[in-house]
């Protein structure tokens, strides 16, 4: 059984969407799970700035697709490029969101911005098109623990390379 956490910054979320992500999550056929908080004030969850964090426990990129369904899926990705893209009466802009799965206790963030909004369609699509290959090379990288260049880490940050159309390795975090 899957598991999915919806975190999100109180201040930068608004109410409607906020309504509107709570909704889509509490349609999965999993276990759903809402936090509100100043993420900011956290210093980003740790280790990174971010707005909204979608976690996926206990499930693949494959899983995730088939408990969400296609209906869902796409609510979902035409949510996060709404909230991308949308100015906030008050000036502030959503300018992070992660996805991010767990595989052998390593989180998987893929992360979307503000300044590529543009490539949610096709990042987003990406991410569960190619995920058994890149599951596979972070397997490699998990067996391999290349910690002399990289360090110690338990997640790996991943950003959307337009001109190569894939998803690649910003960095290696260890945090807490």
């Amino acid at each position: 059984m899957g598991k999915v956490t919806l975190t999100l910054d109180d201040f930068l979320v608004d109410k409607r969407d906020k309504k509107d992500l709570v909704a889509i999550i509490n349609k999965f056929q999993v276990k759903s799970e809402v936090c509100e908080c100043d993420t900011h004030a956290k210093g980003g969850i740790n280790w990174f700035p971010t707005d909204a964090i979608l976690l996926v426990v206990g499930l693949t990129a494959a899983g995730f697709f088939a408990e969400l369904g296609k209906d869902l899926y796409t609510q979902l990705k035409n949510k996060i490029k709404v909230m991308l893209s949308a100015q906030k009466s008050y000036g502030e802009m959503i300018e992070f969101f992660y996805i991010s799965f767990e595989l052998d206790n390593i989180n998987l963030y893929f992360k979307f911005d503000k300044i590529t909004s543009y490539l949610v369609e096709n990042s987003f699509d990406k991410i569960f098109s190619d995920f058994d290959l890149i599951e596979k090379e972070v397997k490699r990288l998990i067996d391999f623990r290349p910690n002399k260049i990289t360090g110690e880490f338990n997640s790996i940050t991943f950003i959307f390379d337009d001109e190569e159309n894939k998803w690649i390795i910003a960095h290696f975090n260890k945090h807490p």
